[in-house]
């Protein structure tokens, strides 16, 4: 992905990577295509995928700034 160390914090933060994951607008074959050539960060796609997951499971859109807060506690 562009401009992202890929680190699961990244891609959370990442509106493109959070539409792509919802399936609303995004640059869908882009980060397809990334997913496909990056097969090392696999791992890190998943979880980043699951905790966006979860994130939204509550009904709320979830802001990166949510993300950076909930990641900030769980850090803690």
């Amino acid at each position: 992905m562009k401009n992202l160390d890929n680190s699961v914090e990244d891609f959370l933060i990442n509106e493109s990577f959070q539409a792509w994951v919802d399936g609303t607008n995004g640059d869908h074959e882009y980060l397809d295509k990334w997913v496909k050539e990056n097969p090392s960060k696999k791992q890190v796609v998943e979880q980043a995928v699951g905790l966006h997951k979860a994130l939204k499971m509550k009904g709320e859109k979830v802001t990166s700034k949510k993300i950076e807060s909930s990641l900030t506690q769980v850090k803690k």
